[in-house]
């Protein structure tokens, strides 16, 4: 078995590195482990991802993966099509740093998570303005601490998995996601959950590591850069349409979420649409 290490990867940032990878055929890819975290998302095709000497999972289009430092795993392309995913690699040290200082408690489990294509198209996107940002390390830095936000949000909220969460939570969700964004609040997610406050807080805490007003917050938050990322809307439009009422507080959210302001979010697709027009 191979050992990947961290210090012998070519880096553009020195605790980030993100690579595309291909399967061209159906052979077994070396098994190996690695020193350092690791995200693989699934741009095109199919594979069977083989994970310490489990059973294997199906990974297709938009299914992302995290793996961690003491894992062994393979994979094995499946079907005629090429498999085509992305690679991404974070020293162990500053990503358990970046998990507490954002308070994240994982446990293990999560490990799985399917995007949807508008999520799996603001994940594609933060890539490219990665990958664009270059030279610059204040804004590469904030757009890493976007995308890590974004995904560890993901695997806590959506997993593939739901191993052990109530019925009534994850009906509650559910019903949560039809509601028009403006009208997502703590208070309304409690009434679907037709369970005292305190419990569906406590039983949320447990399953998610999350609050419900954190994690009503943050359905509108994505919501929110969606839109800056897709029309020409003010923000102060953008803030109103997603239910805050305070623009100063929908500023200071989207920047604990996305490690940058809304109106940087604006300026860097303006900048980098620029950018992409000159070459």
């Amino acid at each position: 078995m191979f050992n990947f290490e961290f210090s012998h990867l070519p880096k553009a940032f020195k605790v980030f590195y993100m690579a595309e990878s291909r399967l061209k055929n159906e052979k077994m890819t070396q098994i190996h482990g690695h020193d350092f975290y690791e995200i693989f998302f699934i741009k095109e095709g199919c594979m069977n991802h083989f994970l310490n000497e489990e059973n294997s999972f199906k990974m297709n289009k938009g299914d992302l993966c995290l793996i961690y430092p003491e894992d062994i795993h393979y994979f094995k392309k499946e079907g005629k099509s090429i498999c085509v995913f992305m690679n991404i690699a974070i020293e162990k040290n500053w990503f358990k740093t970046f998990l507490e200082l954002n308070n994240f408690n994982f446990s293990g489990r999560e490990r799985y998570v399917h995007l949807n294509e508008n999520r799996e198209a603001c994940f594609i996107h933060d890539l490219i303005q990665i990958g664009l940002a270059k030279n610059d390390e204040v804004i590469k830095k904030g757009l890493i601490n976007s995308l890590l936000l974004q995904i560890l949000i993901e695997l806590k909220i959506g997993k593939m998995v739901e191993n052990g969460v109530p019925f009534w939570l994850l009906k509650a969700l559910k019903k949560l996601q039809n509601i028009e964004v403006s009208e997502i609040n703590e208070s309304l997610f409690v009434n679907f959950c037709n369970r005292s406050q305190c419990h569906v807080i406590r039983t949320m805490k447990k399953f998610y590591g999350i609050t419900p007003t954190a994690y009503c917050n943050y359905q509108k938050i994505k919501k929110a850069r969606e839109i800056l990322l897709s029309t020409e809307e003010k923000v102060i439009s953008v803030c109103n349409e997603t239910g805050f009422n305070n623009l100063s507080y929908f500023n200071k959210l989207f920047k604990r979420y996305y490690g940058i302001s809304p109106r940087e979010v604006r300026r860097q697709l303006v900048s980098n649409l620029l950018i992409s027009a000159k070459k």
